[in-house]
């Protein structure tokens, strides 16, 4: 969508026309097509997602951390053999806990839901940033109210963007959140046994 008025407007200039015309209509939208799978393989690839994504990650992983260690407060070997896992290794046990309770792999389909969704919004939201600085350069450069136009909703998008994503990451910890309180109701022996057979 972001990139139809740069293709069509911006740089509609003799060499795209001509290749236009020497394509033909369909063969130059499939080409069109290949070129934004294109740059959604170098998206995903290079993990440009990461920017926004990995921070709210890390801060998942510390609220279980933390709440691990408050469930042992008394019990430093725990509480150290809790200290010395790695992301990986927290993650393991939390996700053992959750495939042994039907319960609680009911709501992690709502979790991962909520990530799907959010990380679709961050997706948008990078997407916005850098059509924001496209347009915003060719509304200085071509001087077109259309590029002004596309540069006010790429700005619209971020900040909605910004707002979702908000949401969602409360979201997303109120859902972890239930599920930390589930284990510590009824799991927490086995976790003991877990993080005391390391």
């Amino acid at each position: 969508m972001y990139l139809f008025p740069v293709l069509f407007k911006s740089f509609k200039t003799n060499l795209i026309e001509s290749l236009r015309n020497s394509l033909g209509e369909y063969l130059f939208y499939i080409c069109i097509l290949i070129i934004v799978i294109i740059f959604g393989v170098i998206y995903y690839i290079f993990g440009f997602r990461n920017i926004f994504w990995r921070k709210i990650v890390m801060s998942l992983h510390d609220n279980i951390r933390i709440n691990f260690i408050n469930y042992f407060q008394t019990n430093k070997a725990i509480i150290n053999s809790i200290k010395n896992l790695n992301d990986s290794e927290l993650m393991s046990i939390f996700y053992k806990l959750i495939d042994d309770d039907e319960s609680l792999r009911d709501k992690q389909n709502d979790v991962r839901l909520n990530g799907l969704i959010l990380t679709g919004v961050i997706d948008a939201q990078l997407i916005s940033l850098l059509f924001f600085v496209i347009y915003g350069f060719l509304c200085l450069e071509k001087k077109s109210s259309c590029y002004f136009y596309f540069l006010i909703a790429s700005i619209s998008l971020c900040l909605i963007s910004e707002l979702l994503k908000r949401k969602l990451i409360k979201k997303h910890f109120e859902y972890q959140n239930e599920q930390l309180i589930a284990i510590k109701t009824l799991h927490l022996e086995k976790l003991k046994n877990i993080l005391i057979c390391r």
